[in-house]
């Protein structure tokens, strides 16, 4: 199986590129550390649990439409 590239990075001149299975677990880390850096900020304006599990399955979403073509764009 070939792989998929999310995103592709540059570095002094020189590409990096990053498979879509890197880039979904690389936002999902982000969520996590969005999540445990402003927790108690992000609680108080009601944003809890359930809001960061949407976030996550948006993530999932979003990283799929490269492999689904019912989400592609023609």
């Amino acid at each position: 199986m070939s792989k998929t590239y999310a995103k592709i990075y540059y570095k002094d001149g020189n590409p990096y590129p990053e498979t879509l299975k890197q880039h979904t677990e690389n936002l999902l880390k982000q969520i996590d550390i969005l999540k445990n850096l402003y927790r108690e900020e992000l609680n108080r304006i009601g944003l809890d649990e359930e809001f960061f599990e949407h976030l996550k399955i948006a993530c999932l979403f979003t990283t799929q439409e490269r492999y689904l073509p019912i989400f592609r764009k023609n």
